[in-house]
């Protein structure tokens, strides 16, 4: 994001408005030594589409009107040391609901000349930043999760007798109960904690390779709020948290509001 940070070095600025949705711009983007600066000279236009969604692209001129780089701001790049680029895409935007919208953006790019693949890997980021910003801009993942968390509850206080629970659903509930119940309390020893107000311990089964691990803390927050909590596996915040390079696939699928068909694929690593 460093071309955005130094404008003086990689400025941006509007060469001609042609009307209200249809621009040309320059914008000047520096690549690592010793490659040279890339000049980019966009044509770029929205429109509004008869399904309400609105689609932007833009294009290299189809002229030589915008050749000459004395009509526009090259900052503290020399004319002779600039490459001129090209570059064509389009980004559709549609409506969800009353709350989202759906952002696609395609494109294509030639930096010209030879770059390295892998510089031009470090450059993907670069060059697809506006998606980024618009995320974190009207990102409001907080309260999309406290709002689907509320209606789980709501479904729990109110609703979980009309709840059908089919014998599949009752046996796995009481089965794996009545396997984790089945050990001592005695049995459990006590493991070091990340975290004072959590208990942690470690029970081995006599005649098995693996061991159960119960965790024990006091929760500011009703029954329903944490039962909720627990069973949205795929909210944004623990999305987020979950979303490390060693997880490899983290998905669900909500078979009704008490069932979930969860994949979760993390890679060990050793060494």
């Amino acid at each position: 994001m460093n071309a955005q940070k130094n404008l003086q070095k990689n400025p941006k600025e509007i060469v001609k408005a042609i009307a209200n949705n249809h621009l040309v711009i320059s914008s000047i983007k520096d690549l690592p030594w010793p490659l040279r600066p890339r000049q980019f000279i966009w044509e770029c236009s929205w429109m509004k589409r008869s399904d309400d969604s609105y689609i932007y692209t833009w294009r290299t001129p189809t002229t030589d009107e915008f050749d000459n780089n004395r009509l526009v701001d090259i900052g503290k790049n020399k004319q002779r040391r600039l490459v001129r680029g090209a570059s064509k895409g389009i980004v559709a935007i549609k409506n969800l609901d009353e709350h989202s919208s759906k952002l696609t953006w395609i494109q294509q790019g030639d930096q010209k000349g030879n770059v390295p693949r892998k510089i031009m890997e470090t450059q993907i980021h670069r060059t697809l930043h506006l998606v980024f910003q618009v995320r974190e801009k009207f990102n409001r993942d907080d309260e999309v999760d406290t709002m689907e968390r509320l209606e789980l509850m709501e479904i729990m206080r109110s609703v979980y007798q009309d709840e059908v629970y089919d014998s599949d659903k009752t046996s796995l509930i009481d089965s794996i109960r009545s396997r984790m119940t089945a050990v001592p309390n005695d049995s459990f020893r006590p493991l070091p904690s990340p975290d004072f107000r959590t208990k942690m311990s470690i029970a081995h089964v006599e005649g098995e390779s693996t061991s159960i691990i119960k965790c024990e803390v006091i929760i500011d927050a009703s029954l329903e709020e944490v039962a909720a909590y627990g069973f949205i596996y795929m909210s944004r915040k623990r999305g987020k948290i979950n979303n490390t390079k060693n997880t490899l696939v983290r998905d669900a699928t909500n078979t009704n509001n008490h069932a979930l068909e969860i994949i979760y694929m993390k890679e060990l690593g050793f060494g």
